[in-house]
């Protein structure tokens, strides 16, 4: 919390163009996606995820399919 003497108050003028910020985003966001395999490698245990850890996730039943 700021006391009143601090507070900052806005003061009218033009605004330079070059402070604009403009965002403009793609016609279609998923045509720069990678395609992926329908057929995923085999689950290779590494330093972040282990077989046992993976085993103790929670996924709901039904969430995937036999072949993921």
């Amino acid at each position: 919390y700021k006391p009143v003497d601090r507070r900052v108050r806005p003061i009218s003028g033009t605004f330079p163009q070059e402070a604009l910020v403009r965002r403009s985003f793609p016609h279609d966001p998923l045509e720069g996606l990678p395609i992926l395999s329908r057929n995923p490698p085999d689950f290779t245990p590494t330093k972040k995820i282990s077989e046992e850890r993976l085993k103790s996730i929670n996924i709901n039943e039904g969430f995937l399919w036999p072949e993921e």
